[in-house]
């Protein structure tokens, strides 16, 4: 899909939302971690597990009519990785995957802002097609052939914000397992009660029996 003006502009949080797929509040809160990080949305809203890749890869195709693409056994150009720094592909979860003519091919886990749309034809001299790419395999690549340096600011981020996450989920998970306890044993504590009343009434009953 080329960038041109038949491109709706309508938010992939918003058809998300549409969908049923994520809640207000979960997007609220991506939207609050992208504004500090400066990564892609459906990058954090996989991490925040609201979301599934194939699900994103599903609505850029159904809802933007980007054409899908599997990268896991695509030969990826090299030379065409190479037009743009690693922290830009890593941070807008990009891969230029081949070029036909003046067409640059790449994959995407959402539809790119407008002003990325415009660097990409500035930096390759090309005109740019969009095609659906699925999460964990454009982060596998990028991993293998472009990874970030150890000092780079997009990595510290991206480790600080996965911990956090992680943390939040830890803590969720405890209070679950604390909740569910919790209620087993109040329900066997009632069980418990309720079987001492049924005995003691049956015990009374027969003692009245044989007095009689």
């Amino acid at each position: 899909m080329s960038t041109s003006n038949r491109m709706t502009r309508r938010s992939l949080g918003s058809i998300l939302i549409d969908e049923g797929i994520i809640a207000k509040e979960d997007l609220d809160q991506a939207v609050q971690i992208q504004q500090k990080t400066g990564e892609s949305l459906a990058a954090i809203l996989i991490d925040m597990q609201c979301v599934t890749g194939q699900e994103i890869s599903k609505i850029l195709c159904s809802h933007f009519q980007l054409p899908y693409i599997s990268l896991r056994n695509y030969d990826v150009d090299p030379k065409l990785v190479k037009l743009f720094t690693p922290d830009f592909l890593h941070q807008h979860k990009l891969i230029p995957f081949d070029s036909i003519g003046q067409m640059l091919l790449c994959a995407v886990t959402e539809i790119p802002d407008e002003k990325i749309l415009t660097d990409i034809p500035r930096i390759t001299k090309r005109k740019v097609a969009l095609y659906a790419g699925l999460l964990e395999e454009i982060d596998k690549f990028l991993e293998a052939s472009c990874p970030l340096p150890e000092n780079s600011e997009l990595r510290k981020r991206r480790s600080r914000n996965l911990s956090a996450q992680h943390a939040r989920a830890g803590a969720d998970h405890k209070l679950e397992t604390i909740f569910e306890e919790t209620s087993s044993e109040s329900l066997l504590d009632q069980l418990d009660s309720t079987w001492e009343s049924i005995f003691d009434a049956v015990e009374q009953g027969g003692d009245e029996d044989l007095d009689e």
